[in-house]
């Protein structure tokens, strides 16, 4: 007997799909809607997907905003869903992937062009913190016939949010930004391409919480 299976309850189920297949969610399953519940229903207790083992729907603590937001990693045309130890080296190109993904998840409204990470030579020490050894990376690329040039530190193979600062800076004017969720564990980045009327929804009916800091200043909440 699989004592680690859990049953999601289905009317929970078609609640959560039903009010995310209205915000474009799980588009390649929006004509079959009893499919995609289906195919949750099979996946919503691996493991993997929830990083500390299986939800248990007795827990109504877990079974709201955390829950959706699991199932939500499936919706890889949606959802960039990582973890932040990426522990990624030169050559790998890990920061333009992550543009790549960034453009796939925003269904291309957000098109980079000409591309480049670049490693810079290693900057010395600081005398007062020698265990702090810095690798600066340069992320470059045109948008809308813009340059935009990010510096960004290796962090030992951590993700630096000053990425998605800095293309949230640069695409503000489209009325969309690149929205971090606080969800399911600090090491994971869960990030959504949104309006900011969704933002607005998804605080206020789903008590989502973002990462704010991450927003242009016209997306944040006061």
């Amino acid at each position: 007997m699989d004592t680690h299976k859990t049953d999601f309850p289905k009317e929970w189920l078609e609640e959560v799909t039903g009010y995310f297949l209205g915000l474009g969610f799980f588009r390649q399953f929006s004509v079959f809607e009893s499919k995609l519940i289906s195919h949750l229903e099979r996946v919503a207790n691996a493991d993997y997907l929830f990083c500390a083992g299986p939800l248990n729907p007795a827990d109504e603590s877990k079974l709201s905003r955390k829950a959706e937001q699991i199932l939500l990693t499936l919706d890889k045309d949606r959802v960039w869903f990582t973890d932040c130890e990426a522990d990624f080296q030169d050559g790998d190109y890990w920061y333009l992937r992550a543009l790549l993904d960034w453009s796939h998840i925003s269904q291309n409204r957000f098109k980079p062009q000409h591309l480049s990470e670049i490693w810079l030579p290693r900057r010395i020490p600081d005398p007062s913190r020698p265990d702090i050894d810095e690798q600066p990376i340069r992320v470059s690329f045109t948008l809308n016939g813009n340059e935009i040039s990010i510096d960004l530190e290796e962090h030992g193979g951590w993700f630096d949010s000053r990425l998605i600062e800095a293309v949230n800076e640069a695409i503000h004017d489209t009325g969309f930004q690149f929205a971090a969720v606080q969800c399911i564990s600090d090491q994971c980045a869960f990030v959504c391409y949104l309006a900011l009327s969704e933002i607005h929804k998804l605080r206020a009916e789903r008590g989502w919480k973002f990462h704010e800091e991450f927003f242009h200043d016209s997306f944040r909440q006061i």
